[in-house]
């Protein structure tokens, strides 16, 4: 298993290698992109399946769960019946390991899966004279790549919020093929959304609404007037009269860091989708995928937004909005022209937040550096 300080190092030292892919596609138009691709998958889901069970402070509470389902012969998966259902079936054969590499396996295979095509998809629809603006595909793909390995402060997300990603990249895949009219498909991954994790059903709701609501002034004012009813407290009004509290005892109703934390970091994702939409507001068709992502990104804010009065609720969601960034962002540095400077300052803003990363106390809490325990199997 890979402890705790084994987990860093091999992080950093993947982020590395794909940071190196990165610069070197941006020198080369011939770049075979399934390639790195599929070490993407390879690599994440191994470091993320193979750790140990002190890394990610819900780790080990999911397998406890599962391992106890499992002594009392029962079938109570806490709404979860798809991840819970999944992890019960491989514990009798490979034990702690098969709980984690399974669902990380997965995980990792529709994010990966669901970037690549919104970017092949994206190629075939933009006109040649902004697709030559830009570098050749896989250099797009692999900038999203390295922006996912960073792309919150708990490491890959996957290693602590294991269900919700989970959900989420069933959920992405979902409105893939929603768009794309392929809506059988669209159906089933609603549906191993849904019974991954429970607060998918708001996520799909966000989903609809991005799809048939196409005008994206009209989210972001939404998400004006719904910041100005959270900051006035009438948001948790609203919530209660529609069904949506959240109890006092439950994680989710107190905030884990301060308010004043939450409200920047909750106007930083804002401001992220904000920036993207005034970049390119002129060439954005709103019968395009890229219209239906940003208002998906802006749908899923205004969630965020709306359950920030209850604190770790709007956490958890802005989640998704930062599984979500990395893909938009690449869509939108697509459409304007990109020089050697743009791509300097982007990787390195990147590389200066890995670096950030690595010595922030939640990430390290989360991995476990200040916990290295051995916990009982």
């Amino acid at each position: 298993m890979i402890t705790p300080s084994i987990f860093i190092a091999t992080y950093i030292f993947i982020y590395l290698i794909f940071f190196f892919f990165l610069l070197l596609s941006a020198s080369k138009t011939n770049f075979n992109s399934k390639v790195y691709y599929f070490i993407f998958i390879v690599t994440v889901s191994f470091v993320c399946g193979m750790r140990s069970q002190n890394v990610g402070t819900d780790t080990y509470a999911f397998y406890l769960l599962t391992k106890q389902m499992v002594l009392e012969h029962s079938f109570l998966w806490t709404k979860d019946y798809l991840y819970y259902g999944l992890t019960r079936s491989i514990y009798p054969y490979l034990g702690y390991q098969g709980v984690v590499l399974f669902p990380a396996i997965i995980t990792v295979y529709l994010l990966a899966k669901s970037y690549k095509k919104i970017l092949d998809e994206d190629n075939l629809q933009m006109n040649e004279a902004i697709q030559n603006r830009g570098l050749n595909i896989s250099f797009y793909l692999l900038l999203s790549f390295v922006l996912l390995l960073n792309s919150s402060d708990f490491l890959f997300q996957i290693i602590n919020q294991t269900r919700q990603i989970m959900s989420l990249a069933f959920a992405l895949m979902g409105a893939i093929s929603y768009f794309y009219k392929k809506r059988f498909i669209a159906i089933i991954c609603f549906f191993c959304a849904v019974f991954s994790h429970h607060s998918s059903p708001l996520v799909i709701v966000c989903v609809f609404s991005a799809y048939y609501i196409r005008d994206t002034r009209l989210w972001i004012l939404l998400l004006l007037i719904v910041t100005f009813l959270s900051i006035s407290g009438i948001s948790k009004e609203l919530l209660s009269i529609a069904g949506l509290t959240i109890d006092e005892d439950s994680i989710y109703y107190q905030a884990l860091n301060s308010n004043a934390v939450l409200y920047f970091k909750s106007g930083i994702t804002c401001a992220l989708g904000i920036t993207c939409y005034l970049v390119n507001r002129k060439r954005i068709d709103k019968k395009g995928f890229y219209n239906f992502l940003i208002n998906l990104y802006f749908a899923i804010c205004v969630l965020a937004m709306l359950f920030i009065v209850y604190g770790e609720a709007s956490n958890r969601i802005q989640r998704y909005a930062g599984v979500i960034f990395p893909i938009l962002f690449v869509l939108s540095i697509r459409r304007i022209k990109i020089t050697e400077l743009k791509i300097f300052i982007i990787v390195m803003l990147s590389l200066i937040y890995m670096i950030f990363l690595m010595n922030y106390d939640a990430t390290l809490i989360t991995i476990g550096i200040y916990r290295n325990i051995n916990l009982p199997l």
